[in-house]
């Protein structure tokens, strides 16, 4: 059997709060298993939504824009963003090897 990742685990691997996982669970841009309550996710899936660079599956589709009249400037920059993926990538690759 498979194994699956519990969200502990899963902000562990990719470096964010539940808080965002949740959000991509309810978003629909993760992959992921509900067993009643409970939200488990399929390691081979996530490497898969890892290694398809997480940008068809909506993490980073959405276009930013500049409100009119505005300063508004994004608080977080996309190169920042591809080092996480980049490097929970890594992490998860490592762990399917061992496996």
């Amino acid at each position: 059997m498979e194994h699956l990742l519990d969200i502990e685990e899963l902000c562990r691997i990719l470096g964010v709060k539940k808080a965002t996982i949740y959000a991509w669970i309810y978003q629909h841009k993760i992959p992921h298993i509900k067993l009643g309550r409970l939200v488990r996710f399929r390691e081979s899936e996530i490497i898969d939504w890892i290694a398809a660079g997480s940008r068809s599956q909506g993490l980073l589709s959405a276009p930013i824009k500049k409100l009119k009249g505005s300063s508004y400037k994004p608080t977080i920059q996309c190169d920042y963003v591809e080092k996480i993926v980049r490097g929970a990538k890594e992490h998860v690759l490592r762990r399917a090897s061992q496996n």
